[in-house]
């Protein structure tokens, strides 16, 4: 079989536009953020230790086989089924059931999309031999859909994972500590949240150069050319069919952004119009205050012209 794809990044980067581009190629077999306690039940037999968990040489003896199920579409219905609240979450839950059981008799390439196994990353990698490719966004794009979404980010999901903090975040541990026991509002979370996805990506650049990096914006500006050398990146046949939906998806509609109460599969939305969404969410204080404050970063990303 060929290797496992995982889609991941700073949530709000683009991962599941990318996923379910990558996911309309007939040999793959989706998973949907098996690593979000908030909306797995049925895709693990329980909830992970911390948001954001870090599987590492260190625990990996307790998780392995957890993720090798994972990989070989085991399901949980029983669990899943009683963790539903509505019997329209119920009937999602049962054809998700449906699809990780096909898939599995079909014998397809697993891809998880999820933003919660970043900092798994590397361990899946090593251990698994998971092709990783790694969403970058423009800061301001994620900070003002942090504040479009009202999200309420908390930060002791990764000052309770000592590995973590010790193996990627221990340069970041102070302002990761004062954001966390601060009444800080969205704006200095956002920067600090922005920071330590991308810190770590510059960090697994350099140490792991033969990674897919993307950038959301390049995608959204050509995505026929960009996902049709992504494809090929990856093994996959880009056939005219692909090629129309992503058409479909990505040009052939006027929404300009993804509805707040749009549920998570929603990938429809004009790729060119979303990029300057962040323009219209964020006063230009907060865009002044961005920009200074992850200018060291986002220059590595980006350019003067992005803003």
């Amino acid at each position: 079989m060929d290797a496992p794809l995982l889609v991941t990044g700073c949530p709000r980067s683009g991962t599941t536009w990318v996923g379910k581009t990558l996911a309309l190629h007939p040999d793959m077999g989706y998973l949907q953020e098996p690593f979000n306690n908030d909306h797995n039940q049925g895709r693990v037999p329980g909830k992970w230790p911390h948001r954001f968990f870090y599987i590492h040489s260190g625990n990996a003896g307790t998780f392995r086989p957890l993720v090798e199920q994972l990989f070989h579409f085991t399901y949980y219905p029983v669990p899943g089924l009683f963790a539903r609240q509505s019997w329209r979450d119920r009937a999602m839950h049962l054809k998700e059931f449906c699809l990780w059981t096909r898939a599995r008799w079909m014998a397809k390439r697993p891809l998880i999309k999820d933003p919660f196994a970043f900092f798994s990353t590397p361990w899946l990698v090593r251990e698994m031999g998971v092709k990783p490719i790694i969403l970058i966004r423009h800061p301001a794009a994620v900070i003002s859909s942090i504040k479009r979404l009202n999200w309420n980010l908390r930060f002791d999901h990764f000052l309770e994972q000592p590995e973590l903090m010790q193996d990627w975040l221990w340069d970041l541990a102070e302002e990761i500590q004062s954001v966390s026991t601060s009444q800080a509002g969205f704006l200095a979370k956002g920067i600090v949240f922005w920071k330590l996805f991308y810190q770590t990506v510059i960090k697994w650049e350099t140490r792991y150069p033969d990674w897919i990096f993307l950038k959301h914006e390049d995608l959204s500006r050509h995505p026929v050319a960009e996902f049709a050398q992504l494809y090929q990146k990856l093994g996959l046949k880009f056939d005219p069919s692909i090629r129309r939906k992503i058409i479909q998806m990505t040009e052939s509609t006027s929404h300009t952004e993804i509805p707040s109460t749009a549920p998570a599969a929603y990938v429809t939305v004009n790729s060119r119009a979303n990029l300057t969404n962040w323009k219209k969410r964020l006063h230009p204080e907060e865009i002044q205050t961005i920009y200074v404050a992850l200018q060291p970063l986002w220059s590595r990303f980006y350019s003067e012209n992005d803003w």
